[in-house]
């Protein structure tokens, strides 16, 4: 929570935590997103809406954006590609792909 690079965010119902998700921003003008629902929330239309809150964040500071996701986590893969196009920056070990969002 002390880092300043980090811009944290969180989804509630009511005083419970059930989503978070944040971009990690660096000086060279990218940054990295991620986010989390609780299980018992997932498929409640929660991800999109925070994909596009990291989104718009990061290019209205004229950022890049990028993510790593497993290629085997199809519902990770089904959210990001429901707030943008992607594009395959590079194939990493273990199924892995590094992803940049392309902005329209």
């Amino acid at each position: 929570m002390h880092n300043p690079s980090f811009f944290m965010m969180g989804v509630f119902d009511g005083k419970e935590l059930i989503g978070y998700f944040f971009l990690r921003c660096f000086i060279n003008k990218q940054c990295f997103t991620g986010r989390i629902i609780a299980r018992e929330y997932q498929g409640k239309g929660i991800s999109k809406p925070m994909g596009k809150i990291l989104l718009e964040s990061a290019w209205n500071s004229n950022f890049r954006v990028f993510c790593t996701v497993s290629k085997n986590n199809l519902n990770s893969l089904a959210a990001i590609r429901s707030v943008a196009k992607i594009r395959i920056v590079k194939e990493l070990p273990n199924d892995y792909l590094y992803l940049e969002y392309i902005k329209e």
